[in-house]
């Protein structure tokens, strides 16, 4: 994506909304390449944003469905806090410079993200993953639907 970085004052007006997901991930460890194509969700649920992601998943042997649940709790209107489905914390996203850079320590790995908006429509998402058994380059390119 070209572009960016587009500064977002309200993170929560950004975010909701329903966006095109098209991930791509490589395993260095297993000498694969994947894709992921499908519909992130972003809405209010309650206090909080439910994050849904439901696609198609092509990796090593398996295609099929895939599905990912987050929950988005806005600290501030430039600032939200991420949550597992379960609860548990992942990350902060602040995107007010259009930019941002989180790490989640889930040992033994550790998750390193970038995220950008490039505009009001496009944002991107990168994850490396690093442990003793995982070594992950994830790239999602999310647009706007509609």
């Amino acid at each position: 994506m070209s572009g960016g970085p587009y500064p977002v004052a309200d993170l929560a007006a950004y975010l909701t909304g329903r966006w095109r997901l098209d991930r791509t991930m490589r395993d260095h460890r297993a000498g694969q390449t994947g894709t992921m194509t499908g519909v992130l969700e972003i809405a209010p649920d309650g206090e909080s944003h439910a994050w849904r992601e439901r696609a198609e998943l092509a990796m090593g042997a398996y295609r099929g469905p895939a599905w990912r649940d987050y929950r988005l709790g806005f600290v501030t209107p430039r600032r939200a806090a991420v949550y597992f489905d379960d609860g548990r914390p992942f990350h902060e996203l602040d995107l007010s410079d259009g930019f941002c850079r989180q790490r989640h320590d889930c040992p033994p790995d550790l998750y390193s993200g970038v995220f950008i908006a490039f505009g009001a429509d496009r944002w991107q998402m990168r994850w490396r993953v690093r442990g003793p058994k995982k070594r992950l380059h994830i790239v999602t390119d999310l647009a706007r639907d509609g």
